[in-house]
């Protein structure tokens, strides 16, 4: 122990002699260090934390499966099957679906996000409250007779500062007020996408006031905790034989059931992109490992140059009895304390880096919940990383160091004998620092050739700069009128802002996250194989969206301001669906039925051109565009205004929605060029 401590301090004396070099090793394996933290940071945030269920290997998600195998969102009306025919394999069985709430404090807006949820969820997820209670079984009896609410313990600190009393008490949910009946455990999360996580909990028999008229939906998360002696596998055949039953009792229908059920141990996010998620990670942590091993093989040069100029020294303390174990072992605790410093160095740099991201004001439309901090698994990892740096760029040169012959050495005046075998190391360190520079070389020049074939591709709308605000108009308990009134005077307060020339609003952008569809009945037109109906995605749009977005009009008619609810309803198709539909012939005058009612009749005014909806690569896909005035329910639209001086218009945008309904939440969603933001793969 007392040789370690002489090493120690000899290292901290030859390391202070040579600041320069020691604040350029220190930064460059900071630099190197700090993103592996970073990456580890959001790997682990993000995908490895606890959801905070009780045993979760015993617990399902049922979905729906789509005809190419994709796990899907499923229906209330799956729910009630499930409920009653797979008692035998589950002991309770409960559903939620995401919502995006609207909770007022100090007479303005803040956007939570929420989930509704079923009567058994937190019996489900084996979680009672840390404070209060959970839901009572009659308050998921009856349709919105229960405003009642359980809060995380994030958003409780965080926004109420952990007062007791507001257990009992209320807050305004969508302009209603709600009872606080709980405030969940901190480590329960929700069923949350990653990085997000839920701040409340609504009975989801409170939907005509959350979400009116939309719970036939296919939106909902099944989730069932088996019964002790039951396996996933007997699960799984118990639910296929339910959807056999189904199937049967329902000869006629094209659309046919299939469920599909995974162990909720077993997934990071969802079925569908855990594989994706896990090949970013990977990507990710090879790209900044390469960055800490190019940084390292630099390191190793440095020193290996450094061990040249001490050569004489080692002869010395060899000649004069010290043991090469003793010599090689003082270079390595150089290195070590090097590398600890960097890694501590590194360890802020990437937690800075981090949280400086999560200060951003990012246009993601929904708020984040990263909670990152020094913890085991944080530290555990940037010791291991700091202990393989200190092993590559410190072993080669102590070796080295330690194999010069000494009476040549001590001959030598200058102390830089070493022939071949210290070539043969400098050349390999060259040789890998070559090699990894061309790694790292091709690998920008082929992101820098994807990034210029991205940007190169035809859109089908314009990018250029653009003030885009988002609000959310669903937030509050204004009637369907009041909100029809909001959205016309809002964009004449838009329209009458100094400087735009073009706006228009919209519900879904082009290249957006997340979608809306409905099913059509289309005389003449047949349906897909093993569908009842077609189903089209589409989004609602103001008069003068098109325009302002530069999509070209290809037959008929934009929307006008005439197209409100009293009068006919109307459609504008894409031309990809107008040419699937009717190929060769005009889309004019043809009529959709939605959900296949003859009664509820869309009659077509107008064709588009093809937009990118999902991916730059995506194939013209069937899209279809409804007035924003004729929508049955508002939710969140996004305000586009361009002019000369586009970015400079968000403020004012931001301020004439101030003007008439402060509680409503907006946000500008991008800062210099909202739509070329949204261009991603």
């Amino acid at each position: 122990m007392s040789a370690l401590a002489q090493d120690l301090k000899f290292a901290l004396r030859m390391l202070w002699k040579a600041p320069g070099f020691t604040a350029v090793a220190i930064l460059s394996l900071a630099l190197g260090i700090g993103p592996n933290t970073a990456v580890f940071t959001l790997v682990d945030t993000l995908l490895l934390t606890e959801p905070g269920v009780r045993e979760p290997e015993r617990v399902m998600d049922v979905y729906s499966m789509t005809d190419d195998g994709r796990y899907f969102y499923t229906y209330y009306s799956v729910l009630e099957l499930v409920e009653e025919g797979a008692g035998d394999v589950f002991t309770q069985v409960s559903a939620s679906t995401q919502y995006m709430g609207n909770i007022e404090r100090g007479g303005r807006g803040e956007l939570v996000l929420g989930e509704l949820v079923t009567g058994d969820y937190f019996s489900v997820a084996g979680v009672d409250a840390a404070r209060g209670r959970t839901f009572l079984p009659e308050e998921d009896a009856t349709p919105g007779t229960h405003p009642v609410v359980v809060l995380s313990d994030r958003y409780w600190r965080t926004r109420y500062d952990a007062d007791p009393g507001l257990v009992g008490g209320e807050i305004r949910l969508n302009g209603r007020p709600y009872t606080v009946v709980g405030i969940a455990p901190p480590s329960f999360r929700g069923r949350a996408a990653p990085g997000l996580g839920t701040d409340f909990w609504v009975p989801v028999s409170m939907y005509p006031h959350l979400r009116p008229g939309q719970m036939g939906n296919g939106n909902l998360l099944i989730t069932a905790r088996l019964h002790p002696e039951v396996t996933p596998g007997q699960a799984r055949a118990v639910l296929d034989a339910v959807a056999a039953r189904y199937n049967e009792q329902r000869p006629e229908s094209r659309n046919r059931l299939e469920l599909g059920a995974v162990v909720l141990a077993d997934v990071l996010f969802n079925p569908n992109y855990d594989g994706f998620l896990t090949a970013v990670a990977a990507f990710l942590f090879v790209a900044v490992g390469l960055v800490l091993l190019v940084a390292c093989v630099n390191l190793a040069g440095f020193l290996l140059s450094r061990a040249t100029d001490r050569r004489k020294e080692m002869a010395v303390r060899v000649a004069m009895g010290a043991g090469r174990g003793a010599i090689l072992r003082q270079l390595l605790v150089e290195a070590i304390l090097l590398a600890s410093v960097g890694g501590a160095l590194g360890l802020v740099l990437g937690l800075g880096v981090i949280r400086a991201f999560l200060g951003l004001d990012l246009p993601l439309g929904i708020p984040l919940n990263l909670e990152v901090g020094l913890d085991a698994p944080l530290l555990l990892f940037t010791a291991l990383v700091t202990a393989a740096a200190a092993v590559i760029f410190g072993l080669t040169p102590a070796l080295e160091a330690t194999r010069a012959p000494v009476a040549s050495t001590l001959r030598d005046e200058t102390g830089g004998s070493g022939g071949k075998r210290k070539v043969g190391a400098r050349g390999l360190l060259v040789a890998a620092q070559m090699a990894l520079a061309t790694v790292l070389l091709v690998a920008a020049g082929l992101f820098a050739r994807s990034l210029d074939h991205a940007t190169s591709i035809d859109v089908g709308f314009s990018t250029d700069p653009a003030a885009l605000v988002t609000v959310e108009a669903w937030a509050s308990d204004l009637t369907v009128e009041e909100r029809e009134v909001f959205v016309r005077d809002l964009m004449e307060g838009v329209r009458e802002i100094p400087g735009v020339e073009r706006a228009g609003m919209v519900s879904r952008l082009p290249l957006d996250l997340g979608t809306v569809n409905n099913t059509f009945a289309i005389p003449g037109v047949p349906p897909p194989p093993n569908r009842d109906r077609h189903l089209l995605e589409l989004t609602y749009v103001s008069p003068g969206y098109f325009r302002t977005m530069e999509i070209p009009l290809v037959e008929g008619r934009t929307f006008r301001t005439t197209d409100v609810g009293e009068a006919a309803q109307v459609a504008i198709l894409s031309r990809a669906a107008a040419e699937a539909f009717w190929p060769g012939e005009s889309a004019l005058g043809r009529v959709l039925h939605r959900q296949g009612d003859p009664e509820d009749e869309l009659v077509v005014v107008g064709v588009v051109g093809d937009a990118k909806i999902w991916s730059l690569t995506e194939a013209p896909r069937p899209y279809l565009y409804l007035p924003l005035a004729q929508a049955s329910s508002f939710g969140r639209y996004h305000v586009l205004a361009r002019g000369p001086r586009s970015p400079l218009l968000a403020p004012l945008v931001l301020g004439t929605i101030g003007a008439l309904a402060a509680y409503l939440p907006a946000r500008r969603a991008a800062r210099v060029n909202p739509v070329e933001a949204l261009r991603r793969e």
